[in-house]
């Protein structure tokens, strides 16, 4: 029996309807589907988020450990709450790298190529114990370090005489004066004026001297004044005015600055041409009158003059014709073939008052003297040398190697301590005084030397006011001498290099090297003696380094540290100037330094306490596995 038309309707409305719920169903199921599909893509993009993320992994106060964001503006100490500048390092446990702040790279002085090595290494070189995460440290049980440092040491005293010299003789120190704003450095300009100032503030405005003047730019009545202490170490050197034809002829005033480590074949000055006239009196001394041809108050330091193959030479000055020195100091070394002095190598009536000579000067020619090589007709008064002297010929003297009296000489209250030894006809104060004219010495001072006469040839010729006698032996006066014996070199390093340590200070990377060519200055030979005496500055580093030690083992005086740090990064020792006071060289060079061969080092100690074998047994299995040791079973 077939279907009612009622019946076949119901039938087509319930197939539609079941095709409408299936078609629903899928749907549902498709949009079901899409959702997995998504979750599963933002899972995967998370995940690849957090492999890039750098987490950096903190202890509680309960040891339970936890991770923190620590991205790179963190670990700069840029941002956040959990600034991390001050973590050693972190890892990146995906591919092991290791990454420092700036700060700590800069602490440690780790290698520019940023090469740190595995950790074990990198740790290693920071001198700490590796830690391995989810294990026991080996503990310390001093945390604190411990320094020794390596002290200076103190000789035994002895006494020995010195002479009195009289204090208002000699270089007398004068504080150095402001320089007008309106004065010119000298290294812009090509041609001078008499009517401006021109300052000299760096080695470059001295070299450009020396080169305007050797260039024969003219010097004659032009005002100079030193604006600033100057080095002129690494500068070959030839003189102001290298020829007579080229004569400094101005005004130079050194207001109270040192000159130091000059280095070359002349003295500060070749040639100086002056119109210095002076009027003597036997009892009161000269009166000077000079408009051009001046040198005054000039500090020379460690000079080093080689003057081969030449006929004057001198520290200050190698010829003075009619000029005039006044207040002046020279210390250091000048060779020279004859007419060599300690100030002056060949003064031709010339004028000096109030200077001092303490440069050792040897010869392999005559005319050789601790003060003047060569002297004719010159005037000099309250002038002392204290440099020793030496040539392999002959006329040589402890104040005046050669004094010619053409034109009447006139040397006035004038005294020398200096050792003369070498070749023949040498004085203590003359060696060789030659007839013609008067040679007129009033009120001089010398100090006995076995063997030596006080003029070596021709003492007759020297002629007094007839009251005075021309030349006697000073009085002398007994000190207590102290032999101050100096570390090593490496030893001073050491113990420098363990204070920077423990102060926590951060260097250059440089600093080692620089720190090396800094101690070079103190640690040079006094070629006046023998058994390793070193320089009088060696004198300022035996007191810096006994603060040094002292803060070593107690952490006192903190301050050296910081001090010589910024003397060793400027290349002065101004900065450590309040702690060179223990071992000051007085005027009578009662302390000498030594040096000591010994090896011994300043030393960090910090005691450890061994782990457990538990402990020890975590730390190898990690580190192996970390290796490649897979076979390993834990």
């Amino acid at each position: 029996m077939g279907m009612s038309s009622s019946q076949a309707r119901l039938l087509s409305l319930t197939s539609r309807m079941h095709d409408i719920e299936y078609k629903a169903q899928k749907l549902e199921a498709q949009k079901l589907q899409m959702a997995n599909e998504s979750a599963h893509v933002y899972q995967k993009y998370e995940d690849a988020l957090n492999k890039t993320k750098i987490q950096g992994m903190t202890i509680g106060a309960d040891g339970a450990a936890a991770f923190i964001d620590a991205s790179l503006l963190v670990l700069e100490g840029n941002a956040g709450d959990d600034n991390l500048a001050g973590t050693i390092f972190l890892k990146n446990t995906y591919n092991d790298k290791i990454y420092v702040s700036r700060m700590n790279a800069d602490k440690f002085k780790l290698p520019e190529d940023g090469n740190l090595g595995t950790e074990i290494e990198f740790m290693d070189r920071l001198g700490y114990t590796t830690t391995i995460l989810g294990f026991d440290t080996v503990a310390n049980s001093n945390p604190v370090t411990n320094y020794t440092g390596v002290a200076t040491t103190k000789g035994t005293q002895t006494t020995r005489e010195v002479p009195v010299l009289n204090p208002n003789w000699g270089y007398q120190p004068t504080a150095s004066a402001p320089v007008s704003s309106s004065a010119i450095p000298v290294s812009t300009v090509s041609t001078f004026d008499a009517n401006e100032t021109y300052v000299i503030n760096s080695k470059e405005d001295l070299v450009a001297l020396q080169n305007l003047a050797n260039s024969g730019v003219s010097t004659k009545g032009v005002h100079f004044i030193l604006g600033a202490d100057i080095d002129m170490s690494g500068v070959s050197w030839k003189g102001i005015g290298e020829t007579e034809a080229n004569a400094f002829q101005g005004i130079f005033d050194g207001n109270g600055h040192t000159i130091s480590n000059l280095s070359g074949t002349g003295g500060l000055f070749g040639f100086v041409t002056g119109n210095a006239t002076a009027t003597t009196d036997d009892n009161t001394g000269i009166t000077v009158n000079a408009d051009y041809g001046i040198v005054s108050n000039v500090i020379l330091q460690n000079v080093n003059i080689n003057g081969a193959g030449k006929t004057q030479t001198g520290a200050l000055i190698n010829k003075n014709k009619n000029g005039y020195v006044e207040n002046c100091y020279t210390s250091g070394e000048v060779f020279g073939m004859q007419w060599a002095g300690g100030l002056v190598g060949f003064n031709e009536r010339g004028v000096i008052t109030s200077s001092t000579s303490n440069v050792n000067v040897d010869s392999t020619g005559t005319c050789v003297g601790g003060f003047v090589g060569h002297d004719t007709g010159g005037i000099i008064q309250h002038s002392i040398s204290t440099g020793d002297v030496n040539a392999t010929q002959r006329t040589i003297g402890g104040f005046i190697g050669h004094e010619n009296p053409g034109g009447n000489s006139f040397i006035f209250e004038c005294a020398t301590t200096s050792k003369v030894t070498g070749g023949y006809n040498k004085g203590i104060f003359f060696g060789q005084v030659d007839g013609g004219s008067t040679a007129k010495v009033i009120g001089c001072e010398y100090v006995a030397s076995s063997g030596v006469p006080v003029v070596g040839l021709w003492a007759n010729n020297i002629t007094s006011n007839g009251n005075d006698p021309s030349l006697t032996a000073g009085s002398t006066r007994t000190v207590t001498t102290t032999n101050i014996t100096m570390p090593s070199k490496t030893s001073i390093k050491s113990n420098i290099m363990m204070a920077i340590d423990k102060s926590g200070a951060i260097v250059p990377s440089n600093f080692e090297t620089t720190l090396d060519n800094w101690l070079n200055q103190f640690y040079k030979e006094d070629t006046r003696y023998s058994n390793g005496v070193l320089i009088a500055d060696a004198l300022k580093l035996a007191s810096i380094n006994d603060y040094i030690t002292e803060y070593l083992k107690t952490g006192n005086n903190k301050g050296v540290v910081d001090s010589v740090i910024n003397d060793v990064n400027r290349g002065t020792t101004t900065n450590s100037a309040s702690y060179q006071k223990n071992y000051e060289q007085t005027v009578d060079f009662e302390y000498t330094g030594y040096y000591s061969n010994d090896a011994t080092q300043a030393k960090k100690t910090t005691t450890v306490e061994i782990g457990s074998t538990e402990d020890i047994a975590n730390n190898l299995y990690t580190v192996l596995k970390n290796n490649g040791h897979t076979e390993l079973k834990y």
